[in-house]
């Protein structure tokens, strides 16, 4: 049995979630394509797809939130700088949306999110959308 400490193994723990939760980052980012924002075409579909928006809306806040306590973790256990195998995290720097979102595509995912028709869509990712929007000025104009 090694000897490992228990801050090396919430370290090592973190690493590895950290890389987990960008490989599903991107997997879910390439789903964006498949969420309509089109009122015409929402009505079209009368709702055929609400369950996958609904999922998607869901699966990346759940990931944005993972993310988050992750880089959180790691700018408590090291200061300075964490690597994992796919980034670099210079943690001391990151802002609240760097914080926040694993990735452009995530971010994208999440603007349809917000800008849906539905109230329930919305509100889902509400909670990840505010501080961003509210830290990042020019993401806020850019979504106006």
């Amino acid at each position: 049995r090694a000897n490992i400490t228990h801050q090396q193994l919430y370290t090592i723990e973190n690493k590895e979630l950290g890389t987990i939760l960008e490989e599903l980052a991107s997997a879910i980012a390439l789903q964006r394509y498949r969420f309509f924002v089109d009122r015409q075409q929402e009505q079209e579909e009368a709702g055929k797809n609400h369950n996958l928006r609904h999922s998607l809306a869901r699966i990346v806040t759940d990931i944005c939130r993972g993310y988050s306590k992750v880089v959180s973790g790691m700018m408590r256990m090291e200061g300075n700088t964490t690597t994992t195998t796919a980034t670099t995290f210079h943690t001391t720097n990151k802002s609240v949306f760097q914080q926040c979102i694993p990735g452009p595509g995530c971010l994208e995912l999440l603007s349809k999110c917000a800008s849906h028709p539905s109230v329930v869509i919305r509100s889902i990712v509400l909670p990840i959308v505010t501080p961003v929007l509210a830290s990042e000025i020019g993401l806020a104009t850019q979504w106006l």
